[in-house]
């Protein structure tokens, strides 16, 4: 008989992952990771060959990092997207990054990556490894050419993530009258719509990286300085947030007996920091609000603001969502 997760209370807050979405604002998935349109430059490689280091992960699996060469392209100024497909397909002789295809995509013309292998992983990243760490980027993956960062790929909070506020945003009813001399009157009553939901994430500790992923500007690892965006930046990155907490069934549990977990998936969203206090005695708290709407996918498909599932505790422990993010990337 399978377990009725149906009415369960939800306790506390475990952690987030969270990823810029792919340039189309769509997010990343198995199927379809997003970089460039066109061509993208690739000149300044040049002095050390036609090749770089690039990443992929499939969920918690192994980390495969290889170098692309791109010799093939006629013009390192302007490589196509199709001169970029042969490159990836062709690391290690073809058999660099096993299950995974580089191809173009049919819909926005853009750089494909798509998992090609057995069964249905639930995470596919590409990102940039420390010896490139823009090249992922300079592809446009992870909206990188334009909010730079570190590619498609996850980041993992589950140490220092202290709480999530999740107010809606709502449009107020609204009363629509038209009364005649006598009195007599005809009214329209249009309900209260929720347009979307504001999270506000409160952090113990302050990532830079995250910081960046969410609002863009400049994160420099070699001297751990971050630099916010300017004030002509009107448009902001993209991103998805995957929320887990634990849930629990009614009467006494010790925290060991979770019914299982709760995940809550907003898989468009934007934000910016939230005000900053430092107190005497005092540990400062980081903070981001943002905004989670409805979005449309690459099939013209509307897709709602958010997603709730109840997991098993199997379920979330098969996730292993610890152990997505790269140990490769950028920051290492």
């Amino acid at each position: 008989m399978a377990i009725d997760l149906n009415k369960k209370t939800p306790f506390g807050n475990e952690g987030f992952l969270i990823a810029r979405n792919n340039p189309d604002g769509t997010p990343i998935t198995p199927d379809r990771v997003l970089g460039f349109l066109g061509t993208v430059d690739l000149s300044d490689y040049s002095a050390g060959g036609h090749d770089a280091y690039l990443g992929m992960k499939i969920d918690d699996g192994t980390e495969l990092v290889h170098e692309v060469d791109w010799t093939i392209a006629v013009n390192y100024a302007a490589v196509t997207v199709a001169e970029m497909v042969v490159a990836i397909n062709n690391v290690d002789g073809g058999a660099g990054f096993a299950d995974i295809s580089a191809s173009t995509d049919a819909t926005t013309g853009r750089l494909l990556i798509a998992y090609t292998g057995a069964g249905d992983p639930n995470f596919l990243q590409v990102f940039s490894v420390e010896t490139h760490p823009e090249f992922a980027a300079e592809l446009d993956f992870g909206q990188g050419q334009d909010f730079g960062g570190e590619g498609a790929m996850f980041l993992e909070c589950f140490d220092s993530s202290k709480s999530f506020g999740l107010p809606k945003e709502i449009k107020d009813k609204e009363v629509i009258e038209n009364e005649s001399g006598d009195g007599t009157f005809i009214s329209v009553v249009l309900n209260a719509i929720t347009k979307g939901i504001n999270p506000v994430i409160v952090m113990t500790d302050e990532d830079f990286r995250i910081t960046q992923l969410i609002q863009g500007g400049e994160w420099d690892t070699d001297t751990s300085q971050y630099l916010p965006p300017f004030t002509s930046q009107t448009r902001f990155p993209i991103f998805s947030l995957y929320i887990y907490s634990l849930i629990y069934s009614k009467g006494q549990n010790k925290k060991e007996d979770e019914a299982g977990y709760r995940e809550l998936k907003l898989l468009s969203c934007t934000g910016i920091e939230a005000d900053e206090t430092l107190d005497a005695k005092t540990l400062a708290e980081k903070g981001f609000n943002v905004s989670a709407t409805e979005w449309i996918d690459e099939s013209d498909v509307k897709h709602t603001m958010y997603e709730k599932k109840n997991l098993t505790s199997d379920e979330f422990i098969a996730l292993d969502v610890e152990d997505i993010e790269p140990v490769t990337s950028n920051d290492t």
